[in-house]
């Protein structure tokens, strides 16, 4: 996981809930709004949290990453914000690695979901 910090929910036996929602509206989602993934089969791996914190603050967990700039292996990713209300800690989606401003950025309001490529 990109925080050394995050708890994998596949190790705690979580994957009876997540890969069934996965299936069922993850990849039927991705299909219609994710340009090029009309026909992909996605194959869930494993779901995990992450601590975000918004600009500025200091992490209350030593080691966080509070968030920074990353790629991973994943096809299509979900974040959910289950824990709490707050502004700024922004998802933040970049056309390319190096690109130095994001193209997009999107709040994540408590209980949204927000479904993007990578």
């Amino acid at each position: 996981s990109n925080n050394r910090y995050s708890l994998r929910l596949t190790e705690m036996g979580y994957d009876g809930l997540l890969k069934p929602l996965f299936e069922r509206y993850v990849q039927p989602i991705a299909r219609v709004l994710l340009p090029g993934f009309e026909k992909c089969e996605l194959r869930f791996t494993h779901g995990h949290t992450v601590q975000r914190v918004f600009d500025g603050a200091a992490s209350p967990i030593p080691g966080s990453n509070r968030g920074s700039k990353h790629t991973d292996g994943s096809d299509v990713t979900i974040n959910v914000n289950i824990g709490g209300e707050w502004t700024g800690g922004d998802l933040l989606i970049f056309s390319s690695y190096n690109a130095p401003n994001p193209k997009f950025r999107m709040s994540q309001w408590r209980g949204w979901a927000e479904l993007h490529p990578g």
